[in-house]
């Protein structure tokens, strides 16, 4: 690996800030110090990685990995519109307009995201799994997933009986897509 290609990246990936003539010396300081600890953090992190074998290039690397967090930046965003849109309390939801100028997506992928109750289950999933409680809308998926093929009917038929109307349609809606036209 060559050093001077492995310092390089890790000094595009985390540049000294532009403290010239900033207003507070001692601030500009400790900028400059997390920066130096974030390469040096980046470089670690890289040699790890297994950056120290030979043939192994830095810059590819290091744009194998700002693909990933990239991807998983639109997933989180993907996950908080549909949250947003979906499952969350009143001070926690936003019109389609809102999200679509804080996000930089267009309304009508907002109104997509926001639609999705793939993602709204996927929300409700990660939630309860975090607050310790079930989610009746989850716990219905979860029962007709683990359900032979043979049972899935009746499975499907018994959760959804205790669901309320709406949560019902999105559960029937990704069974069908889930396992085919005969879920619903």
């Amino acid at each position: 690996m060559d050093e001077e290609v492995l310092r390089d990246v890790v000094t595009l990936l985390h540049p000294d800030p532009d403290v010239e003539g900033f207003p507070d010396p001692e601030r500009a300081a400790v900028l400059l110090a997390q920066a130096r600890q974030r390469r040096k953090d980046a470089e670690t992190e890289m040699r790890a990685a297994g950056l120290d074998v030979a043939g192994t290039e830095p810059v590819l690397v290091a744009l194998a990995d700002r693909r990933e967090v990239i991807a998983e930046a639109k997933d989180q965003m993907h996950m908080l519109i549909a949250y947003s849109r979906g499952p969350a309390p009143s001070p926690g939801r936003h019109t389609l307009d809102e999200l679509a100028e804080h996000s930089g997506l267009s309304p009508t992928s907002v109104r997509r995201f926001a639609g999705d109750d793939r993602a709204t289950a996927g929300v409700r999933d990660v939630l309860a799994r975090h607050h310790g409680g079930g989610d009746p809308e989850v716990d219905a998926m979860r029962a007709i997933v683990q359900a032979s093929a043979q049972d899935r009917q009746d499975v499907m038929t018994a959760v959804l009986e205790g669901l309320p109307a709406p949560a019902r349609t999105r559960v029937r809606g990704w069974a069908s897509d889930r396992f085919g036209a005969g879920s619903r």
